[in-house]
């Protein structure tokens, strides 16, 4: 059987990168990155083309584009 070992603990942050507090909880700064760009594609794509299917589709490029850019380039510095 095995187990799987943490390198880092998930409580403490370490190797998670820069922390923020969002409502009181520990958010590491990748996320919030993620979070932002996507709802300024979600309004500035839904305001220019009116089509949810389009925005849809790059609302999640966007997230999951900047979600691991970020992540990469925060926690290798």
């Amino acid at each position: 059987m095995t187990t799987l070992q943490p390198r880092h603990s998930p409580a403490t942050g370490v190797g998670s990168g820069p922390m923020v507090t969002v409502a009181g909880a520990a958010w590491p700064v990748y996320k919030l990155v993620a979070v932002i760009a996507s709802i300024l594609t979600a309004v500035m794509v839904g305001a220019a083309t009116m089509d949810a299917q389009l925005t849809s589709w790059l609302v999640v490029i966007v997230a999951v584009s900047s979600w691991w850019a970020a992540r990469t380039i925060l926690i290798r510095s």
